[in-house]
């Protein structure tokens, strides 16, 4: 156990450093070439389109037992992807070949992460033994983000952004050799599905929520927050108009933002699960509390509500709830849950890629609304028996 942890550590690691500078790169782009919330919108809405769409497939899909190797030849699929994102990006200049490719990357990028997430949390099922295995996980994930992200901004002073999609496409082909050497196996496996259609991903969903109600009902709220979460990218680009930030300094604020995420995702691991309603409207009113203080139009204030509210959401109760889904769900429901969370949670982010530039016109709107949202939760929440 503790050999394969550290394995799918490593390539976990590896792996998210990649993903680190392939997010800095991608806001940098659309800084440079638009500055517009309406792309990074339309970034946001066509990643959560992709994973609707793959997520249906994958719910009535026949389970695949060897995980490991699934997961090895996702990894070599992104270095393949962003190898050719990266020739697209040294051979064209032009602002409109630009901005489709970088949509079309992440758009192919968000198919490719549907699969991988679902069986990453088969793995991560097998090799963790405890909480704190966990919760180290996606605090590890945080570390590297903010570590990146600071270091992106004297890296940039070496080295154009273009090369961080180089040793981003390197990261996921170490990440997918050290993946293939994991010792595990899934050979009892009882997923696999008989049928197909429509009707299989309906009867699919209602078992699972005759027999994980609870479960079922805390995806649905993460989902009602991916709303919220969703509009960081696009509210991030509505700082740096408001307050006029150097894009040179987007990694620092990003590394920010980050070890606040660090330092949440990590103590998620020691809280008891069994009190995910007490932590979920803990999180709620600090959410609706802040919005409220937005108002105020302070500009201290929007950058604080960006680097503190939304890694609290992002990173803290989604570690939570991770964390809540690994102990109540069995192993082999996982594909299902996954599949459940990745379309209403998607479905959440297509919306908040559509509306989130519109409301992002006035921040007051903008405000009004998330209040709407985190008070809305609090309702939906208080008639959840946990």
């Amino acid at each position: 156990m503790r050999k394969n942890y550290n394995l799918y550590y490593t390539g976990r690691a590896i792996s998210g450093i990649g993903d680190a500078l392939q997010d800095v790169a991608v806001i940098t782009i659309i800084a440079l070439f638009t500055n517009s919330v309406f792309i990074s919108g339309l970034v946001v809405a066509l990643n959560a389109l992709a994973r609707i769409l793959c997520s249906f497939a994958a719910i009535k899909n026949k389970y695949v037992k060897d995980c490991k190797q699934v997961l090895s030849s996702l990894n070599y699929l992104y270095a393949v992807i962003t190898g050719a994102f990266y020739l697209v990006l040294i051979l064209s200049s032009s602002r409109l070949v630009v901005t489709v490719a970088v949509v079309a990357y992440e758009t192919i990028c968000s198919v490719i992460y549907t699969f991988y997430k679902i069986y990453q949390e088969m793995i991560v099922k097998e090799v963790s033994d405890s909480n704190e295995k966990i919760s180290r996980l996606y605090a590890t994930d945080h570390i590297i983000k903010a570590a990146v992200s600071f270091l992106s901004t004297f890296m940039l002073l070496i080295m154009s952004y273009k090369g961080f999609l180089v040793i981003n496409a390197i990261s996921f082909l170490l990440s997918g050799m050290i993946v293939s050497r994991l010792q595990i196996d899934l050979s009892s496996a009882k997923t696999e599905l008989k049928g197909d259609g429509p009707s299989r991903v309906k009867e699919n969903v209602k078992d699972f929520h005759k027999k994980y109600e609870t479960v079922f009902r805390i995806v649905i709220l993460s989902a009602i927050l991916s709303f919220f979460f969703a509009s960081y990218n696009v509210m991030f680009q509505k700082v740096i108009q408001t307050i006029d930030i150097d894009v040179r300094y987007i990694g620092i604020l990003n590394a920010i933002y980050c070890i606040y995420s660090i330092v949440l995702s990590y103590a998620a691991g020691y809280m008891d699960p069994k009190k995910v309603k007490q932590i979920s409207f803990a999180v709620l009113w600090i959410g609706l509390i802040f919005s409220c203080l937005g108002l105020t139009d302070n500009k201290f204030l929007l950058l604080g509500y960006l680097l503190l509210v939304f890694p609290m959401v992002g990173a803290g109760y989604n570690t939570v709830a991770q964390i809540y889904f690994q102990n109540n769900t069995q192993r082999d429901d996982i594909p299902i849950l996954k599949s459940i969370y990745n379309i209403t949670c998607g479905i959440s982010i297509l919306l908040s890629g559509i509306v989130t530039p519109f409301l992002l016109l006035d921040l007051s709107v903008f405000f009004v609304a998330m209040m709407v949202l985190f008070a809305f939760s609090m309702m939906y929440l208080w008639k959840t028996k946990v």
